[in-house]
């Protein structure tokens, strides 16, 4: 994709992102799809997350991709977790880059960019700020935690003139914590634009002779992190479960995280060492999409994840508990199957259900597939933040109007740009 080269002329986004895995691929997503004609796009990012489970590669291929296209970086190192001093830090050298580039836009994405990138636009004011926090960390929480930070993203909401959910159960589930404010809106995450195309799926010879899998055998993929929120070891005891019927079938984890030791201790005490591949993270996902039987996502809530998303889009039949994020892409008993958030043993069911019905799998896949289709289209996400992108020169234009008369301009949400 060539590159404008009179960005003068373009509205400047400025993306903050401190996160990977989803959210990774939703900024790669907006990269490599908006009208580079129209928008000059600048990313910022830390070149160390302070977590030990993200591979090298993952933060280089995010560098890599903004170099083979010409795009400026910069670097604001920021914690993935609360540590106030290092929050403060990020947020003085955000607030300083701010001032330097002075963007049209500044779009944050996930819990720590959004407190981070809001707190420092204190310094200065794009004209229009948008926060897409991919599960809102508040809403993962409960008890005296939950109402917590639920406060703090409410202090914060006026800092930002867009607070977009990825999903509809997100986007309800905001205006139930913080109210029917105008700013919440959706924008749905969408299915690679790669994978419109049909794709023809079969098992993988060499992939299945590389994890020591013998041919034949059916083989359940689950890529998540192991942490709390993706709830792996659900997935374990399902496994357990079903292995005390079949023995036809391996689970392939391609993820890591702070809790794989614990994890990888449930399985030597489920027994299922056997039936398991602990994979880490890997560059070739949808390879392994490509090749599996049936797609898992064990969380106990979500944004809108693309792990299910692309595999509908190649046709898998998928399984994921009945929580917000995964429920907006699966549809039970038509796409896949809903199991009760924690439940292995229905889990286990769903799975050996569907490892017995190759023409269930197939009828699922297709549907899966269609919905994929018909209501994550590649097209409908970028023009929907390009629409929104393309408020900060309105906003921009009033801020000049206001000067010129004397009134009071400061960008902020309470003022022409209010629920844009």
């Amino acid at each position: 994709m060539s590159v404008s080269t009179k960005p003068d002329a373009r509205i400047r986004v400025l993306l903050f992102t401190v996160s990977l895995g989803g959210v990774r691929r939703h900024v790669e997503d907006i990269v490599t799809r908006i009208n580079h004609d129209r928008f000059e796009v600048i990313r910022v990012f830390p070149d160390r997350l302070l977590d030990r489970t993200y591979l090298p590669d993952e933060a280089a291929s995010y560098r890599n991709l903004f170099a083979s296209m010409g795009l400026r970086t910069y670097t604001v190192e920021t914690p993935v977790g609360l540590q106030p001093v290092a929050c403060l830090q990020a947020t003085w050298k955000m607030g300083r880059l701010l001032r330097k580039l002075k963007p049209d836009v500044l779009h944050c994405h996930s819990s720590m960019a959004g407190a981070v990138g809001r707190l420092a636009t204190l310094a200065w004011r794009p004209p229009l700020v948008v926060y897409t926090p991919h599960l809102m960390y508040c809403l993962r929480l409960a008890g005296l935690k939950r109402q917590i930070f639920t406060a703090l993203e409410w202090m914060l909401l006026p800092l930002c003139n867009a607070l977009v959910a990825v999903s509809t159960s997100e986007y309800q589930e905001m205006r139930v914590a913080l109210g029917p404010d105008p700013r919440i809106m959706r924008i749905n995450n969408s299915i690679p634009r790669d994978l419109i195309a049909a794709n023809e799926c079969s098992q993988d010879a060499a992939l299945f002779e590389e994890l020591a899998i013998a041919p034949g055998t059916k083989l359940i993929l689950s890529t998540a992190r192991f942490d709390t929120q993706k709830d792996v070891p659900t997935l374990i005891r399902a496994a357990s479960i079903l292995g005390r019927k079949r023995s036809d079938f391996v689970v392939v984890l391609a993820g890591d995280g702070e809790q794989r030791p614990q994890v990888e201790a449930l399985a030597d005490a489920e027994g299922m060492r056997d039936r398991l591949r602990f994979l880490g993270w890997r560059s070739d996902v949808r390879r392994l999409v490509a090749a599996c039987d049936v797609m898992v996502l064990s969380s106990r809530k979500e944004g809108l994840p693309y792990a299910l998303l692309e595999a509908m889009a190649l046709q898998k039949p998928v399984v994921g508990s009945d929580v917000m994020g995964i429920r907006d892409c699966v549809e039970s008993g038509v796409t896949g199957m809903l199991f009760p958030c924690g439940d292995a043993e229905t889990l286990a069911r769903d799975l050996d259900r569907l490892l017995d019905n190759t023409t269930l799998c197939h009828i699922m896949g297709e549907k899966g597939r269609e919905r994929a289709m018909r209501e994550f289209s590649p097209r409908s996400m970028i023009e929907s933040l390009e629409s929104l992108y393309a408020q900060a020169r309105k906003v921009s234009a009033m801020n000049h109007a206001c000067r010129r008369d004397g009134g009071a301009v400061d960008g902020r949400a309470d003022g022409p740009a209010r629920g844009v």
